[in-house]
């Protein structure tokens, strides 16, 4: 029987989960598919270039790809991105994307991720899936790749050659010396192939426009010529010495047969334009054995053969194994094969006087090569091109900013943002800065697209009126007030300098906190003595039984072969400073998640969550942490958590959430960012509103009372010396804070 205290509850929502706000019931919205984003997402469109699409289901986002590719730098974060922006149906995006052009396709990704999502085979796919955007005409790029209708390339060019042969040759040989001029004569064959190969160049040279456009938002044609001759020098110089390609440590023949097939076919090219033109002054043809031209046609035949062979080899194993090739790729191998064997026999079939199959060969040899001439624009060979200009790009960019007097020459994506002309900006092009110096009156507005080196010329007084003059900018909205500068100021290098000078006043102030003196002598002992004196490493450790329990239970450990926290307390409780040491500049310490598995399981209540996160405390403290890829991501979070705690009094700014800037998180991250509006106006906790809900710009009495409780516990020393390391490593790695920023947020 019902009690009457539960039948006078008020009926609810089906969706009200007993939530309160300000005594209002809190519905959840409706579920969506966790694959939801707000583009929609959707990979279908790599299926036509991809044969293992499905496999991107299986993608963990854990990042084994990009750490196993030895291509992958802060600028390239290849192939993991890339796989992501597939799963989010980012087309464009991946269709602008340079970087898919820099992955020589050594297929180590693969071989090396866990769940078998091939990440391979999608930055191929992506390759072939850009070229068909870049081509032109673009329906005859479908014809080309398509199975069901690329026979008509072939059936239109032996239609072509019959025409012409039926005009001015034979398709038997006559009486005499056998000679291939007799089916198709030098004089109609020689101009038609070159009108025929200018063609496709065009139609390339444009692709390549379309190409340059999409990554740099700027026509090919306005670069500068000699600055562009030059970086086409260093990337021709880069691809034919194959020095990225020769690192991939996955099959170690393939930098030689690629080698092979390429200079072949570079080879080939250039003694068929020395032969067309001798043969146009009048030179007798066909050449004797011995001819130095004919041996190294010969050579580069055997090349062609070699290395196509090798590589189609290696599909048909990789086809044993699963892993299917596309029809684009088998295609353009078969066609290569196929043209280097023809050629090849029709010079055996003639030497040997075999008049029954000489000119049938030769018929097919012909059709093979201009098929490939003519589909230069939609195969491999496009690829070869492409990512030559990309090579060329990147060196590009690197180059131009060296140059003096450029502000007529930069592009307007390139120039400084939120800059007005005359006042001092830089802006980063590659590894090198451009700077464009005038003097002129400095407003907030200015100084917030600078970088640190141009506010380095400007007073603490000047920095910090102008912060808060754009943090306070308020727009009245509801009952409060809106700040539409704070996701601008979030992370920037405007609010990083601010930061970095206000804490250093507030550290060299002589009424230090009592915390603060103690991290000062601690910087200066040895890492026993921090084990033997930090409040919480003291007490973390009871009695250690080295039972393993902590391990077992880790996620981190079953992640990460190398991360084991039994041995991080062995290594606390050992007492060997050397073994400290060598500890605190691993990444080892930074793999731990802070879950507390550990704690809740160990028979003897050690602490050693706690344990990891005092040796993470004292690994910034000493500088240790810059020795690893993971320590030095803690400069990057020093100014994203703590910076939003000490400007905005919240751990993050819900706002700055971005799928395509955050791949990692993938497609559930899209669904967060779709719903974000939403939830807020539901729980009314807008990040950039007055309040004290989570999230909301705090009044000035709650931050200044934050902020002295920050500064009494001794963050703010930490803080400081987080900087100080970190403007070191960054000045031996020959980069400025913005460059060190960019670097340590993005790698890894």
């Amino acid at each position: 029987m019902m009690s009457s205290r539960s039948a006078t509850l008020p009926k609810t929502d089906p969706g009200d989960f007993g939530w309160r706000l300000r005594g209002n019931p809190i519905s959840v919205l409706p579920d969506k598919s966790f694959e939801l984003a707000a583009a929609n997402p959707d990979s279908s469109f790599l299926k036509p270039y991809c044969l293992d699409v499905a496999t991107l289901q299986s993608c963990l986002q854990c990042g084994a790809c990009t750490a196993t590719c030895d291509l992958a730098t802060e600028e390239g974060l290849f192939p993991r991105q890339q796989v992501t922006f597939v799963r989010l149906g980012l087309q464009d995006r991946l269709a602008a994307d340079q970087n898919i052009w820099h992955c020589y396709g050594c297929t180590e990704c693969s071989t090396r991720c866990p769940s078998g999502a091939k990440p391979a085979s999608i930055m191929s796919a992506l390759r072939q899936f850009a070229t068909d955007r870049y081509a032109y005409p673009r329906v005859l790029a479908r014809v080309v790749n398509n199975r069901r209708s690329f026979w008509l390339v072939y059936v239109a060019t032996a239609a072509f050659l019959v025409a012409m042969i039926s005009a001015t040759g034979a398709f038997s040989p006559g009486p005499g010396p056998l000679r291939y001029a007799g089916m198709l004569p030098d004089s109609a064959l020689i101009p038609v192939f070159s009108v025929l190969t200018v063609l496709p160049l065009i139609a390339i040279a444009v692709g390549a426009a379309r190409a340059w456009r999409a990554w740099y938002e700027s026509s090919l044609w306005t670069t500068r010529p000699r600055i562009f001759g030059r970086s086409m020098q260093r990337a021709v110089a880069e691809i034919l010495a194959h020095r990225k390609l020769a690192t991939c440590n996955e099959r170690r023949l393939r930098p030689w047969a690629h080698r092979a097939v390429l200079f072949a076919f570079l080879g080939l090219a250039v003694i068929s334009g020395v032969m067309a033109l001798l043969l146009l002054a009048g030179r007798p043809y066909p050449l004797s054995m011995g001819n130095p031209l004919k041996v190294l046609s010969n050579v580069f035949a055997a090349l062609l053969i070699g290395g196509t062979g090798y590589f189609l080899l290696l599909r048909i194993a990789d086809a044993a194994r699963g892993n299917r090739s596309t029809f684009f790729d088998w295609a353009f191998l078969v066609n290569v094969l196929l043209a280097g064997v023809t050629g090849v026999a029709t010079e055996v079939l003639r030497a040997a006087d075999v008049r029954a199959w000489a000119y049938p060969v030769y018929f097919v040899h012909l059709v093979i090569v201009l098929a490939l001439v003519v589909t230069l624009p939609y195969t491999k060979l496009a690829h070869a091109v492409y990512r030559l200009l990309a090579v060329a790009g990147r060196e590009y960019e690197v180059l131009l900013a060296t140059e003096p007097s450029l502000a007529e020459h930069v592009p307007s994506h390139w120039a400084s943002n939120g800059t007005a002309p005359g006042l001092v900006s830089t802006r980063h092009i590659g590894q090198a800065g451009l700077q464009l110096v005038e003097a002129s009156p400095v407003t907030p507005e200015h100084l917030l697209g600078m970088g640190h080196e141009e506010l380095a010329a400007y007073a603490d007084d000047e920095i910090a009126t102008a912060y808060y003059t754009l943090r306070d900018e308020a727009e009245p909205r509801g009952e409060g007030s809106y700040y539409p500068n704070i996701k601008r100021l979030s992370g920037s290098a405007f609010e990083r300098e601010k930061d970095r000078r206000e804490i250093r006043a507030l550290v060299g102030q002589p009424d230090k906190t009592e915390w603060q003196a103690w991290y000062e002598e601690a910087a200066e002992q040895p890492c026993t003595w921090w084990l033997e004196n930090h409040l919480v490493a003291r007490h973390a450790l009871t009695t250690c039984l080295s039972c393993g329990m902590c391990t077992s239970v880790c996620p981190a450990a079953e992640h990460y072969e190398e991360y084991d926290p039994r041995c991080i307390v062995d290594a606390a409780l050992s007492g060997d400073e050397d073994r400290l040491v060598d500890l605190l500049k691993s990444d080892i310490i930074w793999y731990c998640a802070q879950c507390g598995s550990c704690n809740s399981r160990c028979p003897e209540q050690n602490d050693i969550m706690g344990l990891v996160g005092s040796l993470r405390c004292l690994a910034q403290l000493k500088g240790y942490h810059v020795e690893s890829v993971r320590g030095r991501q803690q400069y990057a979070g020093r100014h994203l958590w703590a910076a939003n705690l000490w400007n905005r009094a919240v751990s993050l700014y819900f706002r700055n959430g971005d799928p395509a800037a955050h791949p990692d998180f993938g497609p559930r991250y899209a669904r967060w960012q779709a719903e974000l509006e939403e939830q807020f106006i539901r729980v009314g906790g807008q990040p950039d509103m007055d309040g004290t809900f989570a999230g909301r710009k705090v009044t000035p009495e709650t931050l200044a009372e934050l902020r002295s409780c920050i500064r009494a516990g001794g963050a703010l020393f930490l803080w400081d010396k987080i900087e100080e390391h970190a403007a070191a490593d960054a000045a031996t790695l020959g980069l400025d804070l913005d460059q060190y920023y960019d670097k340590v947020r993005t790698e890894g």
